[in-house]
C-alpha cells in the first residue's frame, strides 16, 4: 500500500473536467463537484497534483534532518501536518 493510501487520501491519478475533480483508484471513483464558485483551471491543476505533491515532500523530509529543516526556513512539518492532519512524526511511522 502506498504512503497516500494509509495516510487515507486518494492517491489518483486525478484529472478535473468542467469543474470537477475526480480521482480512479484500485478500480474505483472518488469524484468532488458541486463547487459554490467553480474553480479556474489554475486551482484544478493544483487540485490534481496535490497527492503526488504530498508524498514528493514527505520522501523528501523523510531525507533530511530536523535541523537542515530549522535552518531552511521552511517548515516542512508543519505543511505534511496541515495536508494530512497528522504530525511528521505520525507520518514517519507510516513510512515504516
Amino acid at each position: 500500500m502506498k504512503l497516500i493510501e494509509k495516510l487515507g487520501i486518494t492517491p489518483g491519478p486525478w484529472t478535473s473536467r468542467r469543474g470537477c475533480i475526480a480521482g480512479i483508484f484500485d478500480g474505483g471513483m472518488t469524484m468532488y463537484d458541486g463547487w459554490y464558485n467553480e474553480p479556474d483551471e489554475a486551482d484544478l491543476r493544483l487540485m490534481t497534483a496535490a497527492p503526488e505533491m504530498l508524498e514528493a515532500l514527505i520522501t523528501f523530509r523523510d531525507d533530511i534532518s530536523a535541523e537542515a529543516e530549522e535552518e531552511s526556513g521552511i517548515y516542512i512539518d508543519d505543511i505534511i501536518e496541515k495536508a494530512t492532519g497528522k504530525t511528521w512524526a505520525e507520518v514517519k511511522e507510516l513510512l515504516k
